[in-house]
């Protein structure tokens, strides 16, 4: 049906007051959401349920299991469930009453919407959290928070999956799951928002809508949410996936925006991002309300206008003209005597706060080349992959070491065979020597199995100052005897000066650091409960290599203040490489050695760092 002038008109005011009363409404949640909600909600779930705690990697799951954690730790999940949904709840209130034509302030949107959360009052207050803390997160198209805004699957993960065809297809069938289920249960938030429903009876209505609704309007819903994915995914791409974590918003926020012209460009990002996801919000709950209204009248109630002139009153007679504060102020000041020294002093004190703001701790050491599993242009872990990584400018090449059914330690990263060679056998299953006679594939290449001996002696031949970043990969119990062998091995061939040492195991570390504490040992972390930059400060470590995923300025700048190196992997894209190095990175593992040698000379070139060691290897005595 086409809409006349006057129509068309009025249909895009109502457009831009919506536009303008969404934006309104997202800043409050994304301060309230960033300023009390997450701190109070971390805070409570670092003291209550993690303590003192080791949660890093697979501890992260199994210590966090006592009746009275799981208790605690599912009411702070379904509070986030709460806040989540009252957000969505609150914007779907929103874009009715301006497709209604209503004139409402903020204050009057909230407690408006409030009856919108009787559903929540119900035991399906769990599968609703679930629902809108986990899968609206994970697929991020068209219902947003501010809380949870993203989940995405970490590159660990589905990276590692799709190195076969198997896991390449099992990567889109999970990719696939979800995304079904969440066009599936498409209008749960709407039924739940407007018809103050629960969960249970939300998705049953949900169900109902989609037998009454015409095939047209199932495509068009259906093609505007897949048209937010597409548009997302396009952003995303141009931002290399790389979007700000509620976490980078802290009290250091100035500093940031002031030392680094990356945190700049990402606050850019996230706020032209936030802008385009209110535009994308009003078009489609406004299409989801027409849609919707078609076959049956949507009602809510009005807003409730709030009198706000008791708040401007109270703020006007703390820092209005005539206020206390300020007219005690003012008496003080006239009461000085020597105004002068008071300016100069005040100055001295400004200018001290300010410079031990922006001041931040030298880098441990000059930036280092890893290469990830020797490099990515030859067959993993192989000698000719680590021999590769030194070609292109690598100062270590990480490689990872288990034992064999013998005892000897082989250099492979899969506990099972598979993935590699094509048989379902166990590293731990077969001699060394049965090991170098199978044929691993990766990377478009052939290659065999080298033994940790085979290794080492190849590199003091051809890598000259190249080193090895050696990770330790125990499997079942077998802690104390690879430690052992790996130490041993090192020492027999005088390759101690030339290797780091880490695990995604603390014991094998503290294993080697306790034995060696002359050598550069750290712990590689994956995964943590809560923020990694609690506790991991008492470590007795010498690094932390991070995945991607964890990083965030926040902990990149505690980190600079323990002095604590951190090495990021696996960055292969040029611009994350620069991004981390201006973040304090010191150590990039990647596939790409070349690519990350000219990024780090790059960085070099640019930037005036001071480095407490700018000498070859590492720092220790």
């Amino acid at each position: 049906m086409k809409l006349d002038r006057e129509e068309r008109q009025r249909l895009m005011r109502q457009l831009g007051q919506g536009m303008l009363a969404v934006l309104k409404v997202e800043i409050f949640f994304k301060a309230v959401s960033l300023c009390i909600v997450a701190p109070v909600l971390d805070w409570i779930f670092r003291k209550m349920v993690l303590g003192n705690q080791l949660v890093f990697n697979a501890d992260m799951f199994w210590k966090l299991l006592s009746p009275g954690k799981v208790v605690l730790f599912l009411l702070l999940f379904l509070t986030a469930g709460l806040w989540c949904y009252f957000e969505i709840n609150t914007l779907f209130h929103v874009v009715f009453w301006c497709r209604e034509g209503r004139r409402f302030g903020v204050a009057d949107a909230l407690t408006g919407a409030l009856p919108g959360m009787k559903g929540v009052k119900h035991l399906s207050a769990v599968p609703a959290a679930l629902y809108f803390v986990l899968l609206l997160p994970l697929v991020h198209a068209g219902y947003v928070s501010s809380l949870v805004p993203r989940i995405e699957i970490p590159n660990f993960i589905l990276g590692e999956m799709q190195r076969t065809g198997i896991g390449m297809i099992g990567s889109m069938a999970i990719k696939a799951g979800y995304l079904a289920l969440f066009a599936a249960l498409i209008f749960v938030p709407a039924a739940m928002a407007l018809g103050q429903m629960n969960f249970w009876d939300a998705s049953k209505k949900n169900f109902g809508w989609y037998r009454m609704m015409a095939r047209k309007d199932k495509l068009r819903i259906w093609a505007a949410f897949a048209g937010w994915l597409m548009i997302d995914g396009e952003i995303m791409m141009d931002m290399n996936h790389k979007l700000m974590q509620n976490q980078d918003f802290n009290v250091a926020f100035v500093k940031y925006f002031v030392r680094s012209a990356a945190y700049r460009e990402s606050v850019g990002q996230w706020l032209l991002f936030n802008c385009v996801q209110c535009v994308g919000v009003v078009l489609i709950f406004w299409l989801l309300l027409s849609v919707l209204g078609k076959d049956e009248k949507l009602c809510v109630p009005e807003p409730v206008f709030v009198d706000t002139e008791p708040l401007k009153q109270a703020v006007h007679n703390v820092v209005g003209k005539d206020s206390v504060l300020r007219t005690s102020g003012r008496q003080f000041w006239m009461k000085r005597k020597h105004k002068r020294l008071w300016v100069c002093a005040l100055a001295v004190l400004i200018f001290c706060l300010v410079s031990g703001y922006f001041q931040s701790a030298p880098l441990v050491h000059l930036p280092w080349v890893i290469g990830h599993r020797g490099c990515g242009y030859e067959a993993e872990n192989s000698v000719k992959a680590v021999e590769k990584a030194g070609e292109y400018g690598a100062d270590y090449a990480e490689i990872d070491v288990q034992l064999s059914k013998d005892g000897i330690p082989v250099v492979v990263h899969d506990d099972n065979l598979w993935r590699l060679a094509g048989e379902f056998f166990r590293v731990g299953d077969l001699t060394a020597a049965e090991l170098g006679e199978l044929t691993v594939k990766s990377n478009g290449q052939e290659d065999h199995i080298p033994t940790l001996e085979e290794m080492i002696k190849a590199v003091k031949e051809f890598s000259g100052n190249m080193g090895l970043l050696i990770e330790l990969k125990p499997v079942g119990g077998n802690n104390r005897e690879l430690a052992e062998k790996v130490i041993g091995l090192v020492e027999e061939h005088g390759f101690g000066e030339q290797a780091l040492f880490m695990s995604l195991d603390y014991e094998c570390v503290s294993l080697i650091q306790n034995a060696r504490p002359e050598w550069w040992v750290g712990y590689c972390i994956f995964g943590s409960a809560g923020k990694i930059d609690n506790d991991i400060w008492d470590y007795d470590i010498d690094f932390l290599a991070v995945e991607e995923n964890r990083v965030s300025n926040n902990f990149m700048e505690q980190a600079r203040r323990q002095w604590l190196p951190v090495y990021i992997w696996t960055v292969d894209d040029r611009e994350d490489m620069y991004t981390y190095l201006q973040m304090g990175a010191v150590g990039l593992i990647t596939d790409y050695p070349d690519e990350a040698r000219e990024a780090v000379e790059q960085y070099k070139e640019t930037n005036n760092e001071y480095y407490v060691y700018d000498g070859s290897g590492y720092p220790k005595e």
